[in-house]
This record gives structure tokens, sequence and C-alpha cells, in this order.
């Protein structure tokens, strides 16, 4: 259970980084405009990075096992999206 939460708050972490330089990237594309758009892309792509991350850790730490891997990836993507 402590390495399934530490891969939780690893992938966390990541994805927050991942997130801002999306953010910050689209909104000088965007010249500061598209607020929603710039918002939801960097919200949706850091979630698919938490969520590929945490199983990715998890099939190495070996508390899952590799053959669950994209299906615990589409479905807690899914999840979080909606």
């Amino acid at each position: 259970a402590l390495l399934a939460v530490l891969a939780s708050m690893l992938a966390y972490l990541a994805a927050q980084y991942i997130d801002i330089q999306i953010y910050h990237f689209w909104k000088r594309v965007t010249k500061g405009k598209m607020l929603w758009l710039r918002n939801n892309f960097s919200t949706f792509s850091s979630q698919f990075i938490d969520t590929f991350t945490v199983v990715l850790l998890l099939c190495i730490f070996k508390l899952i096992s590799w053959d669950r891997f994209t299906g615990l990836v589409i479905s807690g993507f899914i999840f979080k999206a909606m």
C-alpha cells in the first residue's frame, strides 16, 4: 500500500508540473486568450499523464500485472475526464 501511495504522489507531482508547462505554452500561443481552451487542454493532458504514470509505477512495483495496464489507463482517464 505504501508503494501505491508513493506512485500516486510521484505521478501527481509530474502531472502538475506538466500541466503548468502546457498551460503557459498555450497562453503564449493564444496571446492570453481562449482561457477555457487552455485550461481544459492542459488539465486533460495532465490527467492522462497522471493516470498513465500511476498505472506504470504500479506495474513496475509489481502491485498490478502488466496485462491490466491498457485497460486501467483508458478507464482511469475516461473516469477523470468525465
